[in-house]
């Protein structure tokens, strides 16, 4: 009688695993070697602690991170969030609306003084397009319709990152500290229907 109880139970258990993998296989295909259900949980490490007398040499450098190139287009696509994934415009974005990030106004100067609220960021990333609507069938412009065009990721092409580095004595390394980021997004000069560069 036990070993007949004995089948009867591994025969339920082994029953209850087949059926619960082939339920996770009809749920949604896999797109990767494995599952990445850690990746939204992942926390920032935090930067090692550098007395100001153990630092005998140091430099801030501007560094401009170009996303068009191959190297830097993980940070680029992609250009809509699928899968969990996100570019790195979307990631700053949501960190800025959680309130996780601060942002400064980059047309004051590069001492981080004006900070900024996700409202006014919002409204500088709105575009506007004045459309004129003519008369009839004419080329007359009767008069212009204003168009709001909302923030596309994909129009930031550069990111210009602001680092000091540094010598540590203490630990016998070269390191360096990531101070700001400012994107760099392309515009269209209405002007001289020319393209420039704006930085938010």
């Amino acid at each position: 009688m036990n070993s007949k109880l004995k089948i009867l139970l591994i025969t339920l258990v082994f029953g209850s695993i087949g059926s619960y993998s082939y339920s996770q296989i009809l749920d949604s295909p896999r797109d990767g070697v494995f599952e990445e259900i850690n990746l939204p949980d992942k926390k920032p490490l935090p930067y090692y602690p550098v007395r100001e007398a153990d630092v005998v040499w140091k430099k801030r450098i501007w560094r401009k991170i170009d996303l068009r190139q191959k190297m830097n287009q993980p940070f680029y696509y992609p250009k809509e969030p699928q899968n969990g994934m996100k570019n790195f415009i979307s990631v700053l974005l949501d960190a800025l609306r959680e309130g996780t990030l601060t942002a400064y106004d980059a047309n004051s100067d590069d001492q981080f003084l004006v900070p900024m609220t996700f409202q006014e960021i919002s409204e500088k990333l709105v575009t506007t397009d004045s459309i004129p609507v003519f008369i009839g069938d004419s080329e007359v412009v009767d008069h212009y319709e204003v168009e709001e065009n909302e923030f596309d990721a994909s129009t930031v092409k550069e990111i210009k990152i602001k680092e000091d580095w540094f010598f540590d004595k203490q630990r016998s390394i070269m390191d360096v500290r990531i101070l700001g980021i400012c994107p760099v997004r392309s515009v269209i000069d209405d002007e001289t229907t020319g393209a420039g560069h704006k930085e938010n």
